[in-house]
């Protein structure tokens, strides 16, 4: 197990990150991207500082650590799989959430980061995937009623 610190929207932590993950394991097989924030503000609440914050973590921080791994990635003919959330392209979803406007926004250019990096890097052997769990049913989301499946922490 190795434990690192870092603040993956800065791009010398995003390379510190790989360069420490080598130095450990001397290869980079596989790269799993999972990271976000969702502070909830409608369109007219959301400052620009909280636009930024959510996108330096949700899609930024997620470019930087495809750029930097790739050619490692090649290397081993690896792979990576980036974590989205499929609720952000629910139309019943966004209507019990419209508070998470920055979110959804960031989340939905998580997936088309991952559709172009996988165009790009095809023809080098590696693959890129997404994957887009829903919504874990939690106490926390008990409160907002959500129709459909609701799985949860068990499942």
């Amino acid at each position: 197990i190795l434990t690192i610190t870092a603040d993956l929207a800065k791009e010398e932590d995003t390379v510190g990150l790989v360069e420490k993950t080598l130095a450990r394991f001397s290869r980079l097989d596989i790269l799993i991207a999972n990271a976000g924030i969702c502070p909830p503000a409608y369109l007219a609440n959301t400052t620009m500082d909280l636009y930024d914050e959510v996108m330096n973590v949700n899609l930024r921080s997620v470019f930087l650590l495809l750029k930097v791994a790739m050619p490692h990635l090649e290397a081993t003919k690896g792979s990576a799989v980036v974590v989205s959330r499929r609720c952000c392209h629910w139309t019943v979803i966004l209507q019990k959430f419209p508070s998470m406007v920055a979110y959804c926004v960031s989340k939905a250019g998580l997936d088309h980061l991952v559709r172009c990096c996988a165009l790009d890097v095809a023809r080098k052997g590696i693959r890129v995937n997404g994957v887009n769990p829903g919504a874990i049913w939690t106490d926390a989301y008990k409160k907002y009623n959500i129709i459909g499946a609701n799985p949860t922490p068990d499942d």
